[in-house]
């Protein structure tokens, strides 16, 4: 130790590398919690063909995107702690099915309501 008390040497450096250590992981941290997970639709199985990413947006579309089209929509990605809900028709209407899971990511193969959804709705 210095005659000021703070450390010299070799404990000196293991106190900067914990100190740098520590700086890393808060700001990994950080990042990790600030990454915004995004649905994906595709147009086709596997998004060949085009696909959207619903990126930095929760909220409601009355219309496919023009990435997709109207009634062309067979697949979606939904990562955990989503919500996709999907309509029938234009402005939230016809029929509609809600999928999310708070634990685990969903891929979603549109089966009998392959190319037949016109609007949706992205919760968290």
């Amino acid at each position: 130790n210095s005659h000021d008390g703070r450390p010299v040497g070799d404990a000196a450096t293991a106190n900067c590398a914990r100190t740098i250590n520590e700086s890393a992981r808060a700001k990994r941290d950080l990042v990790s919690a600030k990454v915004i997970r995004t649905v994906e639709l595709c147009k086709h199985t596997g998004c060949e063909g085009g696909s959207f990413r619903a990126s930095h947006t929760i909220g409601d579309f009355p219309t496919m995107p023009h990435d997709i089209g109207n009634d062309a929509l067979s697949q979606v990605i939904i990562p955990r702690g989503l919500s996709f809900e999907y309509f029938e028709h234009g402005n939230f209407g016809g029929w509609h099915r809600a999928f999310g899971n708070p634990n685990h990511d969903i891929l979603l193969n549109m089966g009998g309501h392959n190319d037949a959804v016109s609007s949706f709705k992205v919760r968290q």
